[in-house]
């Protein structure tokens, strides 16, 4: 039995090389420097750990963890800005708190049981929530117009604020509601165990339990779209539409081959749809990956691949026109 899976790994780890690699030649690539930040500047060659996501259509958030050089150093984590070229916009350590994108092209930073704080792209501090006598979290809404601040342990015991000043708001301001949490979510009547999503209009994309692709206009009949992130292997699949802009359409399809308890092969599958054509515009199977971040308006996606067997980990910045 072992022989035959091997001899799958090989053939399916194969196709997925070649797969990404003839996707990226029709794709324009940049890959972005870091080393603008002073405290990625001097980075050593042991492994590193970087994630990144979008605050807007233009601005990255990357978050770092950097390990030490040597016997006398530590290490240190902390956040840097980017445009889309790659140019540093501000950086800021760890004693700024936990970060993460939010509203309005915000940062929303969590400092524990202290405050939540909404920063611009500078990290400059906008408005501050205290959390009072419990820990607190924040959670984006889904139209990315404003956040919540909720009692970690009560996601219903929830503050609201909406606008670039984070004005103070009522859950009824977010129709859409918060993908985080269980509470005031938009129902999309959707086949059962299948979750829907609204790509345009009365049109609806879903995936079956097989990772196949369908689209259905105001409840039609489900019509196949190209699914290059299926496999004949089990895989989950889920996706992430964007808000403005280009209407775009990026699938995530992930499974692979067990032996036992412990996977012998993985793969993570990226599909990225112009929703109106219903055509493919780019697949990336990266082989290791933090996971691929599409704009809010659909025209550029980030992938962070860190270096195999220790080394720096490099950001790369895919743009579909």
């Amino acid at each position: 039995m072992r022989k035959p899976m091997l001899l799958s790994l090989l053939f399916l780890t194969a196709i997925s090389t070649m797969q990404c690699a003839a996707q990226s030649k029709k794709a324009v690539v940049q890959k972005v420097r870091l080393d603008d930040n002073p405290l990625l500047a001097n980075r050593c060659s042991s492994n590193d750990y970087l994630d990144a996501d979008w605050i807007d259509d233009q601005t990255l958030l990357v978050r770092f963890v950097l390990q030490p050089c040597g016997k006398a150093s530590e290490i240190k984590f902390g956040y840097t800005t980017l445009d889309l070229q790659g140019k540093t916009i501000a950086y800021a350590d760890s004693d700024a708190g936990t970060m993460e994108p939010g509203p309005n092209g915000a940062i929303l930073a969590r400092n524990g049981k202290k405050n939540v704080q909404l920063r611009d792209e500078h990290f400059g501090v906008i408005k501050t929530i205290d959390c009072d006598t419990e820990k607190c979290g924040a959670y984006v809404s889904a139209d990315r117009t404003g956040f919540s601040v909720c009692r970690t342990y009560y996601k219903s015991d929830c503050r609201y604020f909406r606008g670039s000043k984070g004005d103070e708001a009522k859950v009824e301001d977010f129709p859409e509601g918060f993908s985080d949490l269980d509470i005031n979510q938009r129902d999309i009547s959707s086949p059962p165990g299948h979750v829907q999503y609204a790509v345009a209009g009365d049109e609806v994309w879903y995936f079956d339990d097989s990772g196949h692709l369908f689209r259905s206009v105001s409840g039609g009949t489900p019509k196949t779209l190209p699914n290059p992130a299926s496999s004949i292997l089990r895989e989950d699949c889920d996706a992430t539409v964007s808000k403005e802009g280009r209407r775009r359409f990026l699938s995530k399809c992930v499974g692979g081959l067990g032996d036992g308890s412990e996977w012998v092969y993985y793969f993570q599958r990226y599909v990225l749809y112009d929703v109106p054509s219903h055509k493919v515009l780019l697949k990336l199977s990266p082989p290791d990956s933090h996971g691929v971040k599409m704009t809010p308006d659909g025209s550029h996606l980030a992938l962070v691949k860190p270096a195999p067997l220790g080394g720096r980990s490099s950001l790369l910045i895919y743009y579909a026109p």
